[in-house]
């Protein structure tokens, strides 16, 4: 089973232009144009693994005075150790996942893209 929710909120602006943003979750589902999720895991011998997972998401909403169009994409790829417990089993992993943002507002010049990366160290 895989759940996915967002909401968008807070201001974006740039320069003297300021545009509030205040998207719920009941209206991400109005305005979702695409979404894409994906998850994938491997393990071999029981002991070391793999753990892919990404999301695609496309939004266009109207804010009024401007249109929103939002992308977001984030990938994550794992490798992790199984360390057998009896019945269960617990996970040592290390990888990194990686985001990119991309948001624009016409008929405003306003438009904003970031990327980067995060490491990811845990266990479950």
């Amino acid at each position: 089973m895989y759940l996915w929710a967002i909401q968008l909120s807070g201001d974006t602006s740039i320069g003297p232009i300021a545009v509030p943003i205040n998207i719920s979750l009941g209206d991400v589902f109005d305005d979702v144009e695409g979404v894409f999720a994906a998850n994938f895991e491997g393990v071999h011998n029981n002991r070391w693994g793999f753990l892919v997972d990404f999301t695609w998401v496309d939004i266009s909403a109207n804010l009024g005075p401007a249109n929103l169009d939002f992308e977001y994409i984030q990938g994550e790829v794992d490798v992790f150790y199984r360390i057998p417990m009896g019945d269960q089993s617990f996970d040592i992993l290390a990888g990194a996942r990686y985001y990119s943002q991309d948001l624009s507002l016409t008929p405003t010049p306003v438009a904003a893209s970031e990327d980067w990366v995060d490491p990811i160290v845990g266990g479950r």
